[in-house]
């Protein structure tokens, strides 16, 4: 059932699928402007979190979640956003608890956690119904092609033959929205406390957008940009590792590993390797993205998406939004922080993401 979800839902990340999601992207962007043209101070994990949202939700299933100017028509989505979020607290608790501590925890916690795994399946539920009932609908409106809802509902695996059903087509929704908005608001997040903690790197990122384009091509075609983007992953990847089970008695490292073994490869720490990434391993410097060109088969390790055929598939997507997002945030404001000292401090709740934290914004100052 993973594969054919996997071969059904490729299509919907290529890259003539990006340019389609580019519009909704855009959209988010032109929100987001609008709502910060009318304040002086940001709360970032808030912000970051309704605008991926909204990306995935416009571009995804060609619907407002209503986080961006629209507070009518988002009371049941903040509704649905506060049952994810504890459902997020849980599963990270969870994993960590003492065993006696773990099992007190989860029976009080059990009742309130039901009902909000409920409340998230009958709200993407209802969303599916809706989509049956009205037919097929164009990404963003328009005739380009059809939105990730529209392929998981009317596509056939071409190995099987078969088309996915509701409820997995439902947990599927419930992965991108959890997932997708997770970890690209993790990265921007960490992307805006570098940006308001160096305004020298505001003043380059802005130097390389194009003119105030926001085409498709010259946000996509940024390699400043993406540069950035890159050392931010290098960092603080959202998720900072993943396991590998060995299928045979392995020697890895000097350490025997037998077969069966699970391996957790932690990107947090070989992304810093200072034997592979230089002494200023672990400092910011977006140029290293430039002057080398890093891929699998590179000495340095970088795989903040992680690897094999269960990697991110929603890659680019991220990469793309979070381009257009912090262009649009580049290009219109100069931002700082409240607390000019406050460093960078990270938590873990299903990723790894930044402490909520403020930042001031102002209108970039128009020439002439």
């Amino acid at each position: 059932l993973w594969g054919q979800a996997r071969r059904i839902l490729t299509p919907g990340f290529s890259q003539e699928a990006m340019r389609v999601y580019h519009r909704a992207m855009q959209s988010v962007s032109d929100d987001l402007t609008a709502k910060w043209n009318d304040l002086s101070d940001v709360s970032v994990h808030e912000d970051m979190t309704a605008a991926t949202l909204e990306v995935i939700s416009r571009a995804g299933f060609s619907q407002s979640m209503g986080l961006l100017g629209e507070p009518a028509q988002a009371s049941e989505t903040k509704e649905f956003l506060s049952a994810l979020e504890r459902t997020l607290d849980w599963a990270s608790q969870s994993s960590n608890d003492l065993p006696i501590v773990g099992w007190v925890r989860g029976r009080h916690a059990k009742p309130q956690l039901s009902r909000d795994v409920a409340f998230a399946q009958n709200y993407v539920d209802d969303l599916i119904k809706v989509r049956r009932r009205t037919g097929v609908a164009r990404a963003n409106g328009g005739e380009e092609g059809p939105d990730l809802l529209d392929l998981m509902m009317n596509s056939e695996d071409p190995e099987t033959g078969q088309t996915l059903p509701d409820e997995n087509i439902r947990d599927q929704v419930l992965t991108f929205l959890v997932a997708g908005h997770e970890t690209t608001a993790a990265l921007l997040e960490v992307a805006l406390h570098y940006l308001a903690s160096a305004p020298t790197v505001a003043t380059t990122l802005r130097s390389s957008l194009d003119a105030g384009s926001t085409t498709y091509e010259s946000i996509a075609k940024n390699r400043v940009l993406r540069a950035f983007l890159s050392e931010c992953l290098r960092l603080w990847p959202p998720v900072p590792g993943f396991f590998r089970v060995a299928r045979t008695d392995q020697n890895l490292g000097g350490f025997e590993i037998p077969a069966g073994r699970a391996v957790f490869v932690l990107a947090l720490a070989a992304q810093r390797d200072h034997k592979v990434w230089g002494t200023d391993a672990s400092e910011f410097r977006a140029s290293r993205f430039i002057d080398t060109r890093i891929t699998a088969r590179s000495g340095e390790f970088f795989a903040p998406w992680g690897a094999g055929p269960r990697s991110c598939i929603g890659r680019q997507f991220a990469l793309h939004e979070a381009a257009v997002l912090l262009s649009g945030i580049v290009a219109n404001f100069d931002v700082d922080l409240v607390d000019r000292h406050e460093p960078i401090r990270m938590r873990e709740r299903g990723t790894l993401r930044p402490e909520p934290f403020t930042i001031g914004v102002s209108r970039v100052a128009m020439e002439g």
